[in-house]
């Protein structure tokens, strides 16, 4: 989204006023883009208030096809190293999904491998990849937890998106939350963080939970004692 604001902005002067079809290989944007103001997070609002000048329409178009972009884009690089393309291909498709909660490539392994193992993610990748049943209950509740979700979840090397979100397998969840956490910072706070990169169903009441069980937090938090009654002389006249 980013690249689209600074694109945007750098050639305004040629798209100002024009209807401009913008490609991209990041498929969220499809429908972030077309999404409310108020749905949005608050990062995602200012980049969209500053595009709202523009007649933009976003298409996603597969990486592979677009030959000259994806060419120039590409660093130049004097030896051929042992590279795994398949995980610097996740690890740059999932960029925008980590600037909050930077990931390693070790650690974006180890969430792969704990998604595929989830045996409730593998049902939801399986809906994702075949459709959706048509009623909610047919499906196990777990799984119905993704169900007004369902539009906007998509899968990137095996690990499922909720937008542009990374969707932590339940395997993982305690330790992300540690990592949020890490900084002893506030609920609201945890919340924002999170809300940029990270998603499972019921992460508002986990973060909750997690912030108000932290002994350290308790240890230094403001205790917001009740103050005792302090009796007043009874007055005998108006």
């Amino acid at each position: 989204m980013l690249a689209i604001v600074f694109a945007a902005e750098r050639f305004s002067n040629y798209i100002y006023g024009r209807e401009v079809e913008v490609q991209s290989d990041h498929r969220p944007l499809e429908t972030i883009t077309k999404k409310s103001l108020h749905t949005a997070s608050p990062r995602l609002q200012t980049m969209m208030l500053r595009l709202k000048r523009y007649n933009l329409h976003v298409k996603y178009t597969p990486g592979s096809q677009m030959y000259i972009a994806d060419t120039l884009s590409r660093a130049y690089m004097s030896d051929q190293s042992d590279m795994n393309n398949d995980d610097d291909e996740a690890v740059l498709r999932i960029m925008s999904a980590t600037v909050q909660l930077p990931a390693t490539k070790q650690k974006l392994q180890e969430i792969r491998k704990a998604s595929e193992s989830d045996e409730t993610l593998k049902k939801v990748k399986h809906h994702i990849k075949t459709g959706w049943p048509s009623q909610r209950g047919t499906t196990e509740p777990k799984v119905q937890a993704f169900w007004n979700l369902r539009h906007n979840l998509h899968v990137e090397n095996n690990i499922v998106f909720f937008e542009n979100r990374m969707i932590i397998p339940e395997a993982l969840r305690q330790d992300i939350l540690q990592k949020l956490h890490s900084s002893h910072l506030g609920v609201d706070k945890c919340k924002s963080r999170a809300r940029e990169s990270i998603f499972w169903p019921g992460i508002t009441k986990d973060i909750e939970l997690h912030v108000n069980k932290c002994t350290t937090c308790a240890k230094f938090r403001n205790s917001n004692r009740k103050e005792p009654m302090i009796s007043h002389e009874i007055p005998n006249r108006p």
